[in-house]
């Protein structure tokens, strides 16, 4: 039975970003996305004029496999969370342990850390799958971490609500919690609201032998292999130079048909779409895939309330400038975001190229 400290918690499991990874089990950078194999010699074009319709043969393709190498600490004790060393994210861009992190969460998952790999991957962790509700965090609502970059267990609250000691004890008993049924999993993360905005994890098991009592999450503490493909689909050709353009996903709903990922495309899903203009070709963008908001010329972004169409004349970038129209120079992309997934990697993106 699950145990329910308050009712309060957020639907919005670890996934904030997404992350891939080349890195081996050392420390260092983490992260960086290899492209498929290309697999067509001349990459077609659809011209849609200024009514884009989206279809699976103008869709990018993208695969993950994510990691949590766990360490061990001592059962039913005041263990330390520690996070000076997290100087990436799990994207590998630059992130600040004393400002840019601001919440640290432990999440108890009912699964293995095999099992609970497998969800992360197929974007199919829920709320079920959490033992302890809500996840306990520090700080407290309200209260900043005073650029520290450590906090002990006991200082962990349930939404501001106290945990005493003896409950904690309870919680973090190997016995009761064994690795070969459950899964520890601490998280820092970006906001105040726990199971949002993370930006690292480090899996954890606990044993009654143990003499460390330190979790240290470190740039590697979350592992990921990724793999795009860009240069295989078929791509959108628009008119020219104007921002009177739309994009309907209606079709990709009525056809049942995957996304990106791999799953199914469902109604109102979607919650924003994004417009990049690059200077680099989709092959470099392949590899950058997981920074293309910060190496962006230009980047637009648009909610979606509801329905299958985005409207471009709503698309604003953070200055508050309107989108002005594709340009024949460079990479234009537009993406299609599912914010309340786990897996947050868009699950449609196509490249958008002039053809009148």
């Amino acid at each position: 039975m699950r145990t329910q400290i308050t009712v309060l918690f957020t639907a919005a499991l670890p996934f904030a970003l997404i992350a891939c990874s080349s890195g081996g089990d050392g420390g260092g950078a983490t992260s960086g996305c290899t492209s498929a194999q290309v697999t067509m010699a001349t990459q077609p074009m659809a011209c849609m004029g200024t009514n884009i319709v989206a279809s699976p043969t103008n869709n990018y393709a993208f695969t993950s496999t994510m990691r949590l190498p766990p360490v061990t600490v001592k059962s039913m004790s005041n263990l330390t969370f520690d996070w000076t060393g997290v100087t990436n994210n799990f994207l590998g861009n630059p992130v600040s342990s004393t400002g840019g992190l601001t919440l640290v969460s432990l999440l108890l998952f009912v699964h293995p850390l095999a099992e609970v790999e497998k969800k992360l991957n197929e974007d199919t962790l829920a709320l079920q799958d959490v033992e302890v509700i809500p996840p306990p965090s520090w700080p407290a609502p309200g209260m900043t971490t005073g650029g520290k970059t450590t906090a002990q267990l006991y200082e962990f609250t349930a939404n501001g609500s106290e945990i005493t000691p003896d409950m904690f004890n309870m919680g973090f008993d190997a016995a009761k919690y064994p690795s070969s049924t459950y899964t520890y999993v601490a998280t820092v993360a970006k906001g105040m609201t726990p199971g949002e905005g993370n930006q690292m994890l480090q899996a954890f098991n606990l044993d009654a032998g143990s003499s460390a009592t330190t979790v240290t999450l470190k740039n590697d503490s979350t592992r990921m292999t990724c793999n795009v493909s860009l240069r295989n689909l078929t791509i959108t050709g628009v008119t020219a130079g104007t921002p009177a353009l739309t994009m309907s996903w209606q079709g990709m709903v009525d056809q049942m048909a995957n996304n990106a990922l791999g799953f199914l495309f469902k109604d109102n899903y979607i919650t924003s779409a994004v417009v990049g203009h690059f200077t680099e070709t989709p092959e470099e963008l392949e590899k950058k895939f997981l920074s293309l908001d910060l190496i962006a010329q230009k980047y637009y972004r648009a909610d979606i309330q509801t329905g299958a169409m985005l409207d471009f004349t709503t698309l604003k970038d953070d200055a508050g400038n309107s989108f002005t129209g594709v340009t024949d120079d460079g990479t234009w992309m537009v993406g299609l975001i599912c914010g309340n997934c786990r897996n947050p990697a868009p699950w449609y993106m196509t490249i958008l190229k002039p053809c009148m």
